[in-house]
């Protein structure tokens, strides 16, 4: 399938390194960085070692040896030369000795293989499967299981389709509806590894270990599934209590995945369960070779030598920006065999926090009800800020708590961002509404909002309403209604809302956006502008909206004052326009487009009868439209006429703008 096995482990080196001193890097290996300017008449040549070297420096041209030398560097030494020979472009061949080799022939290394993604059809029935299959690539579950369902609609035996339906309703916690379609497949293969892996798993977390023993069993016949199958059957025979066979389990994986972390988990759990504790050291000093910061290796160590020292030396491990997730992922795994006893020295560790004490309410509930009784309520008490349950395993902890605490609304809020995350839209949405009015925490109401604002557009707005009224702290609560009082068509109430905020928020940036972008969309040219002067935005990949914001409020004044015919400010502004502040995140690209502010200065300067000015703009659009072979620049000129004569004296300037933008083809932008 093009995927990792279960549990499986794969090894790889990424390489980042620094070079100096010899200009743009040509060609790197572990070695060296390679440097190699051809200018016809000579070549120059520069060589950073990245390690110590003492190589041969062979150039050729059309297989000619035409220089050589010795390279001998230590570590971030330079090595450069200037060679007064003449090479024909493709027939330059540099080789260091057997550590670097480069050539700049340009049909070296082409692949004959195909490279490129095919967007599939999905209106035949490979091109549907193919289609979904890449959805799964890319852990698109909710569009690769709509395919997989029509697939079946037309034919209705397809294996891997009704594999792959049950694995995604299993990753989203429905093991019943993904035990059917499985069950399916196995009807129509009774042999077929993955099926009968899926249906094992699935089995196991519904408590079937007959069913899940046969599957597995089947399943570890096959290579991709033998090191997984095993392994689980290995947790399986440790939940039955039987060591000898659980070790037996865990060496078959072993034998064929030597790095399967999760296996030699349970074969050190096992080891200390059945009393063997230097077997148990040994395979957790293996676990840590593998994966050093393994923090349930940890753990297991602290439970083989109980102590102050050993405990603190598991906590002081733990230095993640949540670490309650850490101590609740060694707790998932010792529940999910069956351990609770060890879940719970894990959980009583851990730092007080929400989905901690939950899961203690949960394990408790036999064991000691009132103890049980005294951590839900504590749960029910501490704080929803920063808690984002989402592991599958919480779903019946905080479909208990519900039950159990019906008054309180949270278990049943964390029980829908669980199903939000699996992809369960329509089951998160259910919970937030059995939420009703109760809470005063805003972002219940925000998920709700986001959720049915499809649907239900008039509801999300009164959500999205009620999230402001009850945090009002918060400049998030403010920017989300704003923005969807944006998508609803009413500038108005943006302009309002964006007003608020920035009066409670005045140093915020992202409020300062809000509020220009606002001023923008209600012709507030100046006062956008003011606004984005004092505007800094730390920039992330890819971003450029801030910068197109700035971009507009310049434009838009420009053809503000057009229409005025103040056609001098307006060419001050278009030459505003097309600066790249960096305080507003977003660097300056190789071959910035320019076309709007070409085609508008052109017109200023005809009406201020510049025609050299004129001229020199019509030249730069001309070059524009000489990189772009597809455009067809005397339709886009009569285009562009037909605006300046008729849209923009009578449409507004934001309608004005992306009108332009239409006709030069690039962004239309949203207001």
């Amino acid at each position: 399938m093009g995927r990792f096995a279960p549990y499986s482990a794969d090894h790889w080196h990424e390489m980042y390194f620094p070079y100096k001193q010899i200009g743009p890097m040509t060609k790197a290996t572990p070695y060296g960085v390679l440097n190699v300017q051809n200018t016809g008449d000579g070549l120059t040549v520069g060589f950073c070692a990245l390690q110590k070297i003492d190589e041969k420096l062979l150039i050729r041209s059309g297989g000619k040896e035409i220089f050589t030398d010795r390279i001998v560097l230590q570590p971030m030494e330079v090595y450069a030369k200037k060679i007064p020979a003449s090479v024909q472009k493709g027939e330059l061949q540099v080789d260091v000795g057997d550590k670097l080799s480069y050539t700049d022939d340009p049909n070296s290394g082409i692949l004959k293989r195909p490279q490129t993604f095919r967007n599939y059809e999905t209106n035949s029935l490979e091109g549907l499967y193919q289609s979904a299959r890449r959805d799964v690539m890319s852990r698109q579950y909710n569009s690769a299981l709509r395919k997989y369902l029509s697939y079946l609609e037309k034919e209705p035996s397809h294996v891997p389709s009704l594999t792959q339906i049950a694995d995604i309703y299993c990753r989203r916690g429905e093991y019943p509806k993904a035990l059917g379609y499985v069950a399916k497949a196995l009807d129509f293969a009774m042999y077929d590894p993955e099926a009968n892996y899926i249906y094992g798993i699935i089995s196991r977390q519904m408590g079937d270990l007959a069913d899940a023993k046969e599957t597995l069993g089947w399943a570890a016949r096959s290579p991709m599934y033998r090191s997984s199958a095993n392994s689980a059957l290995g947790g399986i025979s440790m939940m039955e209590g039987n060591w000898e066979l659980a070790e037996e389990y865990l060496h078959r994986s072993l034998d064929y995945d030597a790095y399967n972390v999760r296996t030699y988990q349970l074969l050190a759990t096992t080891y200390r369960l059945a009393k063997q504790p230097e077997k148990a050291r040994e395979t957790l000093r293996k676990i840590l070779e593998i994966d050093p910061l393994n923090h349930l290796a940890q753990f297991e160590q602290y439970l083989l030598d109980p102590g102050p020292g050993t405990l603190d030396e598991f906590k002081s491990m733990i230095r993640n920006e949540f670490p309650y997730e850490t101590y609740l992922e060694i707790a998932a795994y010792y529940a999910d065999l069956r351990l609770d006893g060890d879940a719970l020295r894990v959980l009583e560790t851990a730092p007080d926090q929400a989905t901690i004490r939950y899961w203690q309410a949960y394990l408790l509930r036999k064991k000691s009800p009132q103890q049980s009784r005294e951590a839900l309520e504590k749960a029910a008490d501490l704080s929803p800020y920063l808690v984002f349950p989402f592991r599958e395993e919480s779903i019946p902890v905080f479909q208990w708590a519900a039950r159990a605490l019906p008054r309180n609304w949270k278990a049943t809020y964390y029980l829908g961002l669980i199903y939000w995350g699996m992809g369960r839209q329509e089951d998160a949405l259910k919970m937030f509404e059995v939420c009703g009015e109760r809470p005063d925490y805003a972002p219940v109401y925000v998920s709700r909002a986001f959720l049915e604002k499809d649907a239900n557009p008039q509801k999300a707005l009164v959500d999205y309403e009620k999230a402001l009224s009850v945090g009002k702290d918060d400049w998030k609560n403010w920017y989300r209604l704003a923005n969807y009082y944006r998508d609803r068509g009413m500038p108005e109430k943006v302009f309002e809302t964006a007003s608020g905020a920035a009066q409670q928020f005045p140093k915020d940036d992202m409020v300062k956006v809000l509020l220009a972008r606002a001023d923008l969309n209600n012709d507030r040219y100046e006062e956008c502008n003011s606004v984005m002067a004092n505007a800094t935005i730390i920039p992330h990949e890819g971003q450029r909206d801030i910068r197109d914001l700035f971009m507009q409020c310049q434009v838009g004044q420009a053809l503000h004052d057009m229409k005025q015919h103040q056609y001098n400010q307006a060419i001050a502004h278009l030459e505003t326009s097309r600066e790249y502040p960096e305080r507003l995140g977003t660097g300056k690209p190789d071959n910035p487009d320019y076309r709007i502010q070409d085609y508008l200065e052109m017109f200023c300067y005809q009406e201020l009868g510049q025609s050299v000015q004129a001229t020199e703009a019509v030249a730069r659009i001309d070059a524009a439209a000489s990189h772009n072979a597809t455009e067809n620049p005397e339709s886009q000129r009569v285009q562009m006429e037909n605006w300046y004569r008729v849209t923009l004296p009578t449409e507004p300037e934001p309608k004005s703008l992306d009108v332009l933008t239409s006709i030069l083809g690039g962004r239309r932008y949203r207001h």
